[in-house]
């Protein structure tokens, strides 16, 4: 079974995320400043969290000697069709104050609050194996203004669904126990534990 994984991202958050959830574990991630310098830009040029997820997975299998865990994250909005989608980090300039503020604003008028978040995570073991992926969901609502100051990304501005505060508001030991990012992972630890 393996026991190190390169993990391919540079958002700290994320990484923060990845440590706190698989510490219990005892896998160790390998991070890309810890290869990396100058880091190669990869474009997620894909229409689906799926598709971004394998293209960052490809990518850096060609670039290091480890097995791979990639991921694509959104959050998706009723009232908006469907956005930021895959272009979540990308929905705004700026920071994700100023990303979640765009939000807001373009939830103004907006009686329809559903959202939800998105996590797909690739694990792609070698160059031979095939991609194996694990998605998960977190239901919930877009709140009326930025809460709380746990978090990263749209977390200030989502609640999840049965609960009054939003994420940023919760603080990590809750969040890390119902978001999809770690029901993914937890997927992802079922996965290796049974067939690797």
């Amino acid at each position: 079974m393996p026991k190190q994984f390169f993990l391919a991202t540079q958002n700290s958050g994320k990484i923060q995320e990845y440590i706190d959830i698989l510490k219990p574990t005892g896998w160790k991630l390998v991070l890309i400043k810890q290869l990396f310098k100058q880091v190669p830009l990869i474009n997620e040029s894909g229409k689906t969290f799926k598709q971004n997820a394998l293209i960052k997975a490809k990518a850096w299998l060609k670039l290091v000697n480890y097995p791979i865990l990639a991921e694509d994250s959104g959050l998706e909005v009723v009232a908006l069709n469907g956005q930021p989608g895959v272009k979540s980090a990308r929905y705004h300039k700026g920071s994700d104050r100023d990303r979640c503020l765009k939000l807001l604003s373009n939830m103004k008028d907006q009686t329809d609050r559903r959202a939800r978040f998105v996590n797909l995570i690739c694990l792609l073991i070698d160059k031979q194996a095939k991609p194996v992926f694990f998605q998960s969901f977190l239901n919930g609502s877009i709140a009326h203004t930025a809460r709380g100051n746990y978090g990263f990304g749209y977390d200030s501005v989502f609640i999840p669904q049965g609960l009054d505060q939003t994420l940023a508001e919760l603080g990590p030991t809750i969040k890390n126990s119902l978001s999809a990012r770690s029901q993914s992972i937890n997927q992802l630890k079922q996965y290796i534990d049974k067939h690797l």
